[in-house]
């Protein structure tokens, strides 16, 4: 727990450029998949012998359901956050002039023959 604690909080401080936040995405994991190898341990030990299939179903269950919502979250404020050319939405406000994409532009004219 305290590895991911600790990648979420160097990627909270420091995610200006890919570099770090690939490690700090790397090291999370690392920390996840070690909580997720330890976990049914833990319920087996935690619950009575004929609840164990319960308890560990359940978990599996939860740990699905949480995998399907958390990517489809992490996905909406990523959207939120980017603009439809790939540039994050910060990018706009800097001032600097730039070209659009091909697509773009040839759609920029079929828009004007009509």
């Amino acid at each position: 727990m305290s590895i991911t604690a600790s990648a979420l909080l160097g990627m909270a401080l420091a995610h200006d450029s890919v570099g770090p936040v690939i490690l700090w995405s790397c090291i999370a994991s690392v920390g996840v998949g070690a909580a997720f190898a330890a976990i049914p341990n833990l319920i087996v030990g935690a619950v009575d012998e004929h609840e164990t299939g319960e308890a560990t179903g359940v978990n599996t269950v939860m740990r699905n359901i949480g995998s399907a919502v958390g990517a489809q979250v992490a996905g909406t404020i990523i959207a939120t956050h980017v603009l439809a050319s790939g540039l994050p939405a910060r990018a706009r406000d800097s001032g600097s002039p730039r070209t659009p994409p091909a697509s773009t532009r040839a759609h920029q004219g079929d828009a004007t023959r009509c």
